[in-house]
């Protein structure tokens, strides 16, 4: 691609599709990966942005407590063992690194105009 169309030119797109990598979940696949994107002290993607209100990692942990409360309530006394705290704590955050993706394409592809499904939202940013 670099060497047939180098600047990325629009009329050169069928010949050169520029295909991207939509959505790969690397920091979930690949745990050593987050701490080239977290700041020194923060564990998870919302934890890093200060004065933003990240409401998908509150309403994971509200909908997992009720879930939990639900299993214990719905099965016999004692049979239910929900998990230790530490446990819980590691599933917490490692659903909230498997909202954070990476998408990746060469110079010049482009996206169309969209909404995502359920007014899912993101942060991006080029590099």
């Amino acid at each position: 691609l670099e060497k047939k169309d180098p600047d990325g030119e629009e009329h050169n797109a069928a010949q050169c599709p520029r295909l991207y990598l939509n959505g790969w979940p690397a920091f979930a696949q690949l745990p050593w990966l987050r701490g080239y994107v977290l700041p020194d002290g923060a564990t998870t993607p919302a934890a890093s942005m200060q004065g933003i209100e990240d409401l998908n990692s509150l309403l994971i942990r509200e909908s997992e407590a009720l879930r939990e409360s639900l299993l214990e309530g719905l099965t016999a006394r004692g049979s239910y063992q929900p998990p230790d705290k530490e446990e819980q704590t590691q599933k917490l955050e490692n659903e909230d690194w498997d909202l954070t993706k990476i998408f990746m394409s060469p110079k010049g592809a482009i996206t169309r105009l969209h909404y995502d499904n359920g007014g899912a939202h993101a942060w991006l940013s080029q590099v």
